[in-house]
């Protein structure tokens, strides 16, 4: 399990990356929040982060989902960000699609391609 944070090349200001790898748990996401909620790369110009899925595991199951929006739900400081999910797999990318259509509070929206998502956090 690796879960790494860098900022956007181009808009270093604007977005951060947050990079998942090998098999990923509801635990190891809730820590990478809680990492991200104190994380130096996270300013108030900060308007969007990126979770890059498509090199990792993820062992997550609907209750771990729910689970898991509880806790966003309870993060002011995430309704205030857009939070694009990069992946590639139909396993996991049901997951951000759920939280998309399901929770209103949060901007979660999944892409497959990086340069989307990027476009996506910066528009409007």
């Amino acid at each position: 399990m690796g879960i790494q944070f860098k900022k956007h090349d181009q808009y270093p200001d604007q977005i951060v990356i947050r990079t998942f790898e090998g098999r990923i748990e509801l635990n190891d996401i809730l820590n990478s929040w809680r990492a991200f909620k104190e994380h130096p790369f996270r300013t108030e110009k900060t308007i969007g982060l990126i979770t890059d899925l498509t090199n990792c595991d993820l062992a997550m199951d609907m209750a771990g989902f729910q689970d898991l929006m509880s806790y966003l739900n309870t993060q002011d400081y995430l309704k205030q960000i857009k939070i694009a999910v990069l992946t590639d797999s139909p396993k996991t990318i049901v997951f951000p699609m759920l939280g998309e259509s399901q929770e209103k509070s949060l901007k979660i929206k999944p892409f497959c391609v990086l340069n989307n998502a990027v476009h996506w956090i910066l528009q409007g």
